[in-house]
């Protein structure tokens, strides 16, 4: 009897995901993945490491080629899908064309890339892909100035990759605070300190109109005319869903993403979408816990689970730059009603904030001690009431003693955040004989990305072997 055919369109984080969780159901469907990069699904939360050389352009990938035919995944890199037929469940790829009994719409999202006269030239570059950070480690080898658009995570871990690569380096951002979707100001003010410090430059209220150059990128120019010379001008000022093969197969589109119900279901049967390409509600994602969250969902339901609901919940953010530690989620910018306790010392780099709403926690901002991160997270993402805010933020001074930052958390606590690793898949695979840092990253792929929850491992470790 033919097992029913899956075909995942795309092949990023959130189909990885999906077919990890897949696998671990024993989910009975033949399945065939279509990406359009040349390389399998690979860690694109590494790329600003592998711009600062914190990590070399290859073994990115999240599992080997071995991983996907031991588990009979068909898997076709550097295809793009042409047209996808909902009705008739047949789609067409550059070189052929497949029926399936339900698909997937994984197709993430693309790079913003700023309405200005100048984008064409050589040196101007978004990061996005593997190919844009090895492009981009290739202009940074040359030396000279760069100018980085954007003071959002990804604009700041590009400009400091790019410092560290011996490059002199303006940031430039349009607003008047750095993070500001995620920082209040006096929290923005210490990242900014801290990044000039370092040796970047920061431009707040700089909104660049043009990029000027003879063939290659020589100046960014600001409003008012004044010119910041560039020998390359990365543009790191966000992403848009990429939906274009689902609009013209007919998916109802919302305000910006492919529309899915709590089942990531989309408006045509058969038809699911998973990802950064998503609408849910109204809201999009443009960070890994939700996307990893409806894998989960998503594997559950095609392996027979009806009980299975996405649940958006407050999204977080982490910086991932060496020796500067942000970590923010939820409701950082209280609203009327809502409670703050602040922990800071300017002194130190230290700044904590907890944000509640009758108790319960709906914001958390930490920055230069992130201990406290896996416990304030776990309450953010469910709500949980505290009594003791300046017990659950750890205090003003550094850790360094006490109980290890994951002791006390509940098995469903994720850990690692850049992975979707909760503490109870840690303990099952220490449990299972990986008692190093090392053994559980290649189990679970906790602390392979940004390494912030290493201490949380290590703790998880130490306790497991006492």
């Amino acid at each position: 009897m033919r097992r029913p055919r899956l075909v995942v369109v795309g092949h990023g984080m959130a189909a990885a995901s999906l077919l990890e969780h897949l696998s671990h159901l024993d989910a009975r469907w033949d399945v065939v993945v279509f990406g359009d990069e040349p390389w399998p699904a690979y860690d694109r939360i590494a790329l600003s490491a592998v711009v600062s050389g914190e990590r070399g352009p290859g073994g990115l990938e999240i599992r080997d080629p071995g991983w996907y035919a031991e588990r009979g995944i068909e898997v076709h890199t550097g295809v793009g899908v042409r047209s996808l037929d909902p009705a008739a469940r047949r789609l067409r790829a550059d070189r052929s064309e497949i029926g399936f009994d339900a698909c997937v719409v994984a197709t993430g999202s693309v790079p913003a890339v700023p309405a200005i006269p100048g984008t064409d030239l050589d040196g101007v570059r978004t990061l996005r892909t593997a190919g844009d950070a090895r492009a981009i480690v290739r202009r940074a080898g040359a030396g000279g100035r760069a100018v980085v658009l954007g003071g959002g995570l990804l604009g700041i871990e590009t400009a400091c990759g790019l410092l560290r690569r011996g490059m002199r380096v303006t940031l430039a951002h349009r607003g008047a605070r750095l993070l500001d979707r995620h920082l209040d100001e006096p929290a923005a003010q210490l990242l900014r300190r801290e990044l000039e410090w370092m040796g970047v430059r920061v431009l707040l209220g700089a909104s660049v109109e043009g990029i000027e150059g003879r063939g290659r990128v020589e100046s960014a120019v600001l409003a008012g005319g004044a010119r910041l010379p560039a020998d390359l001008l990365v543009a790191c000022v966000g992403v848009r869903p990429n939906v274009g093969l689902a609009a013209a197969s007919g998916l109802r589109i919302g305000w910006r993403g492919v529309v899915v119900d709590e089942r990531l279901a989309t408006s045509s049967p058969g038809v699911f979408a998973l990802g950064e390409c998503t609408e849910h509600r109204g809201r999009t994602f443009g960070t890994v816990g939700p996307v990893y969250d409806q894998a989960r969902v998503l594997a559950r339901r095609l392996a027979g689970d009806p009980a299975a609901r996405f649940t958006d919940r407050p999204h977080v953010a982490r910086l991932k730059v060496t020796g500067l530690d942000v970590y923010s989620g939820g409701r950082t910018l209280p609203s009327p009603g809502d409670d703050e306790v602040v922990l800071r010392d300017d002194g130190s780099g230290i700044y904590k904030k907890l944000v509640t709403r009758d108790r319960a926690v709906v914001g958390v901002a930490l920055m230069g001690d992130l201990a406290a991160m896996p416990g304030a997270g776990h309450a953010l993402a469910h709500g949980r009431v505290v009594d003791d805010g300046v017990a659950l933020l750890g205090g003003i001074a550094r850790s360094g003693s006490g109980p290890p930052p994951a002791a006390g958390l509940p098995a469903d606590a994720v850990v690692c955040g850049c992975n979707g690793v909760t503490k109870a898949e840690i303990l099952t695979a220490i449990g299972a004989g990986h008692t190093t840092r090392e053994r559980i990253g290649h189990s679970t792929r906790a602390a392979t990305t940004c390494g912030q929850c290493g201490p949380a491992v290590d703790g998880l470790l130490a306790e497991a072997a006492a």
